[in-house]
């Protein structure tokens, strides 16, 4: 009696704590597919079926398949354990309803999908960030660009004044000509940059 009092008292803990799920007894056999798991029964259970859990960027592949134009169909509403710990007591798990990824303490109950095992080296791959590649921008318009103001780099405009009444007079022409050429080279780099926008 006194024993069944103890279990009885631990079942009732772990509900207020971490919900009805984590009250399972961890030393009975789960079958996590059917009932929601600790961390190390749904650890357990995919290892049985030959598989592993899957790494949080593998659960958001299948969140973004499956579930993110689909709020709430079937299997998108709750939340499946992942294989990364955060630290000694907490496991990942994203959430299917929405993506977002949390940690849970190992003793809640969650829901598992089971991954095919993987090499070491893979599971590294697909947890690790994607390296953004640089777009390339279509068409020849950024070498256009380039080409414009080394052109104008090497540009010398020379003043010549014919008589000191017409100095104002000469000095803004050559200097109306300098303005034209640089407002031709600032519309080209503008479009280059227009087509480094619509690349990417």
């Amino acid at each position: 009696m006194k024993q069944l009092n103890t279990t009885l008292l631990l079942g009732l803990a772990l509900a207020v704590l971490y919900g009805p799920a984590a009250a399972q007894d961890s030393a009975a056999p789960v079958d996590c597919g059917r009932k929601f798991c600790n961390w190390e029964q749904a650890a357990d259970y995919c290892k049985s079926r030959g598989g592993r859990l899957p790494t949080r960027a593998e659960l958001q592949k299948i969140w973004n398949s499956e579930c993110a134009a689909r709020a709430g169909a079937r299997g998108c509403a709750r939340w499946y354990w992942s294989s990364e710990e955060k630290g000694g007591e907490r496991n990942w798990a994203v959430d299917f309803e929405t993506g977002a990824e949390r940690s849970y303490p190992k003793v809640s109950g969650g829901v598992v999908r089971c991954a095919a095992r993987a090499t070491a080296a893979e599971v590294r791959a697909a947890a690790a960030p994607k390296k953004k590649k640089a777009p390339a921008a279509k068409g020849v318009e950024p070498s256009r660009s380039r080409a414009a103001i080394a052109a104008q780099a090497g540009k010398t405009y020379t003043i010549i004044i014919s008589t000191e009444a017409a100095l104002r007079t000469d000095v803004g022409k050559t200097r109306q000509v300098l303005h034209d050429d640089l407002t031709k080279v600032q519309e080209t780099v503008k479009a280059a940059r227009e087509a480094v926008k619509k690349a990417a």
